[in-house]
């Protein structure tokens, strides 16, 4: 959840679409005093490498992307790895940003991990004018963040095929793989077990 900053600014939700954080329309300051997904530690975290595993996706299938975490302090510290996914152009509208996939890790001082995510095109449907819950084709952006408002880095995916109407045989969750940085971006999640992860 997101820690409000006064009874004012209320209700708020991360999930909210444009409209719904600080703008002109109201002189309500709407921004939280703690965002969803903030987190402190006695260490610092550096990013670096954020990639995905192809630009253009099918509407039904699977976005990998991974990103290198570095402790770039002194001591031992976890760290909360976050992906986050946007939906700019659709029928409906959609949040800024929403939670896709998480990973906690734990690292040494100078200690370095590749964490690398399968989130399934599933996670980003909603609820059609019709009803229905579908995936619809077109740009989704998909990036790494400390918390739902600070981005690291973020690529574009292009969702390709005509819209997808989920049903419940499809996966629910985002897996993960974490390994050496020197393991190559292979994406190929058979040589290692898989965590689930959101």
């Amino acid at each position: 959840m997101s820690l409000p900053r006064g009874a004012g600014g209320q209700p708020y939700s991360y999930l909210h679409p444009p409209l719904g954080g600080a703008s002109s329309v109201t002189g309500i300051d709407t921004a939280p005093a703690a965002r969803y997904g903030f987190g402190l530690s006695y260490t610092e975290f550096a990013y670096q490498d954020f990639t995905v595993g192809a630009r253009r996706v099918d509407v039904a299938d699977v976005i990998r992307c991974a990103v290198t975490v570095r402790n770039a302090g002194d001591r031992g510290g976890a760290e909360v790895v976050q992906v986050y996914a946007s939906d700019p152009v659709a029928s409906v509208t959609r949040p800024l940003a929403q939670l896709v996939a998480f990973e906690r890790i734990f690292l040494e001082p100078g200690e370095s991990v590749r964490v690398r995510f399968a989130v399934p095109t599933r996670l980003l449907a909603f609820t059609g004018r019709d009803g229905r819950r579908v995936v619809e084709p077109g740009a989704i952006t998909v990036g790494v963040r400390r918390d739902a408002g600070d981005v690291i880095s973020e690529e574009t995916v292009r969702l390709t095929g005509a819209v997808h109407h989920v049903d419940g045989t499809e996966p629910r969750v985002s897996t993960v793989m974490v390994s050496a940085p020197s393991v190559a971006d292979t994406w190929d999640n058979t040589s290692e077990t898989l965590e689930e992860s959101a």
